[in-house]
């Protein structure tokens, strides 16, 4: 599964009583998000929210999810590469897939969602 946030991370911290410090200086970390010089608060119902969409997509990506081991043959059935086929060589997050792709006597890696995708 793919962020829906790349390089944020969510964290619940009492503005008063915990020590930010570590945060600051944790490295990957840049700034927070603040309203001046206050960090935001996100509702903890909006949290709640993303949490369970998060579930319902792994929840939905088990259920549809093909079996692919590297070296399977699969054939791309939507976009611009439509009815070719291809190897399955790994996954890429939850939902993308890299095929090697035979075109005009070249051989290309394509990362690609899953869906696109059906096992031969």
């Amino acid at each position: 599964m793919e962020s829906l946030f790349p390089g944020y991370l969510f964290i619940q911290l009492d503005q008063l009583n915990d020590n930010w410090h570590p945060i600051r200086s944790t490295r990957g970390v840049n700034q927070l998000v603040t309203f001046g010089k206050q960090p935001i608060a996100v509702a903890d119902e909006l949290i709640e929210q993303l949490q369970l969409r998060t579930e319902n997509q792994l929840s939905a990506l088990a259920e549809d999810s093909i079996a692919l081991e590297p070296g399977d043959q699969v054939r791309i059935s939507s976009g611009s590469y439509k009815e070719l086929e291809a190897i399955f060589l790994s996954r890429d997050g939850a939902e993308r897939i890299v095929i090697l792709l035979q075109l005009l006597h070249r051989e290309h890696t394509l990362s690609v969602p899953l869906a696109a995708i059906e096992k031969i």
